[in-house]
């Protein structure tokens, strides 16, 4: 497609709502601009690979192959500013400030359930009524978010040394993303129970989870709390925090704080005073 240099649109739909949204009960009731159901009946690929997707975004930079040869279009590839990226989600408050909300089902400032968020992702079964189940089992799933590398590259000069390619960083939260009162990540759980839980049978194995080599494990240099942190007096917002009698393992051996004494056990319930100098 050739166009003048300004931003084009291939597909472009708009769904405005000016009646209320109101269904006057609990039941979910569902607004949506746009709906791709994908069904699967038989799949049976016996290796890694085979898919039955509802969706597939593919977003390419110009190819540097072409750089002073023209491509197949008779095209020479140049590429010397801009952002190549799958999208982008806007998702607007214009109403006000709700607050923090740590979890869906919980009023806001005004003691109301209105709720502005980006992706939710939920593993639910649908496709019942595709089938003709009325009661579908439902399993757990494997993950929400997987973040992979790509096949390296094959052939003749003047490709680059073969390599995978990776990602600098996986997950990238800019600056000012994270409201003052909010966190870069929350695990949730009910109250009384564990994180990520509605009861202590259903707590995860581990908030996170690494495990093979790595260069470091969780690197706070050069970071800090606020400005503060880094004063000749060392004062300020610590970079980790913990409650009294919870504790770290390092090896075979776990260190807590307790009532204000720092203490060390070998077995993780008995507990002896270290003295601090």
């Amino acid at each position: 497609m050739n166009h003048p240099g300004v931003g084009i649109n291939a597909i472009e739909g708009v769904l405005d709502i000016r009646g209320n949204c109101n269904n006057g009960g609990s039941t979910a009731d569902f607004h949506l601009g746009l709906v791709q159901l994908t069904s699967v009946r038989q799949l049976n690929k016996t290796a890694h690979g085979g898919t039955a997707d509802s969706i597939w975004f593919c977003a390419s930079t110009p190819d540097v192959n072409f750089i002073s040869t023209p491509d197949a279009n008779s095209i020479v590839h140049t590429y010397t500013g801009g952002t190549v990226r799958i999208g982008e989600v806007n998702y607007g408050n214009a109403w006000k400030d709700f607050g923090l909300q740590e979890t869906r089902g919980i009023p806001d400032v005004d003691g109301l359930f209105r709720v502005v968020c980006g992706l939710e992702f939920f593993p639910d079964f649908l496709a019942g009524s595709l089938y003709g189940d009325a009661n579908p089992n439902k399993y757990d799933v494997q993950w929400a978010i997987s973040i992979g590398y790509a096949a390296a590259a094959t052939g003749s000069a003047p490709l680059t040394p073969s390599i995978s390619p990776q990602h600098h960083i996986g997950i990238l939260v800019e600056k000012n993303g994270i409201s003052p009162d909010g966190y870069g990540f929350r695990m949730w759980g009910s109250s009384g129970t564990f994180n990520g839980a509605s009861a202590a049978t259903n707590a995860p194995a581990a908030i996170i989870k690494m495990s093979g080599t790595t260069q470091t494990g969780i690197d706070f240099a050069g970071t800090h709390g606020d400005a503060t942190v880094l004063t000749a007096t060392n004062t300020g917002n610590p970079m980790i925090t913990m409650a009294d009698d919870q504790s770290i393992k390092l090896g075979s051996i776990w260190i807590r704080g307790h009532s204000g004494a720092l203490q060390y056990s070998t077995n993780g319930t008995s507990w002896t005073s270290v003295t601090l100098p």
